[in-house]
């Protein structure tokens, strides 16, 4: 069997079935109607009139701070107490991991 016919062959598959599916939706496309879409209009004018007005926020002397504001304020933002490995010990155990590869 020759490449030219095997290519043939493979394209010509191709082809009827493209075909057939085109033929099959057309098909089906045109027993089936549509249903009525739902729409929705909205009215410009209804839609400023129920838009909320800004509201101007002041602090006012003598207020309590939330409890966020508050656990913010004990805690420093960087803690570097605690975190993670030091450096030196990082370092040595590097050296000493990798005494066995080189």
């Amino acid at each position: 069997m020759a490449w030219s016919v095997f290519f043939g062959v493979v394209f010509t598959c191709y082809a009827i079935y493209y075909v057939l599916n085109m033929l099959f939706d057309l098909y089906r496309g045109r027993k089936q109607k549509k249903a009525p879409e739902q729409v929705v209009q909205y009215n410009l004018r209804e839609l400023v009139e129920q838009e909320e007005k800004p509201k101007e926020v002041t602090d006012e002397p003598g207020s309590k701070a939330g409890p966020a504001d508050q656990e913010e304020a004990e805690e420093p933002v960087l803690r570097v107490e605690g975190q993670g490995i030091p450096l030196e010990d990082f370092l040595r155990d590097a050296k000493s991991y990798s005494s066995s590869i080189f």
